[in-house]
């Protein structure tokens, strides 16, 4: 039994590795960044950026970096920072939550969704079992 619990652990390992690479990736296919979907939104606004403004903002947030370092980079700030490097910033409202935040408001949502399913299923088979008894 302590051979299989190791052998898990020791696949969880690469596992998570992979699928952060995974996610990594996929948040990296849309085309442009987050400074350029920034730019677009303050220029309809009436901001005006020049060029050297917007390539400073691409080496404050690290996004000149080749896609390795920029992945370590983030792999630290998750292990380091934690809750504090994951904001959700929506530029259009200008709300700024954390992961976490978001996260439990839609959880609390789905919960309860759940609990009136689940009530609803244990009704039915409670209707459906009392049936059967009269046969």
């Amino acid at each position: 039994m302590l051979s299989y619990i190791g052998k898990r652990i020791l696949m969880f390992i690469p596992t998570i590795i992979i699928i952060s690479f995974l996610i990594f990736f996929i948040i990296q296919l849309p085309p442009g960044d987050y400074v350029t979907s920034y730019v677009a939104a303050m220029s309809a606004e009436g901001e005006i950026f020049t060029l050297e403004q917007i390539e400073d903002l691409r080496k404050q947030f690290g996004l000149d970096d080749p896609w390795l370092v920029q992945y370590f980079n983030w792999i630290k700030g998750i292990i380091t920072e934690g809750e504090r490097h994951n904001k959700v910033i929506d530029i259009w409202t200008q709300t700024s939550n954390t992961v976490a935040e978001e996260l439990f408001q839609r959880l609390e949502s789905a919960s309860r969704k759940g609990e009136v399913a689940l009530s609803d299923e244990i009704v039915n088979v409670t209707i459906d079992e009392s049936n059967f008894e009269d046969l």
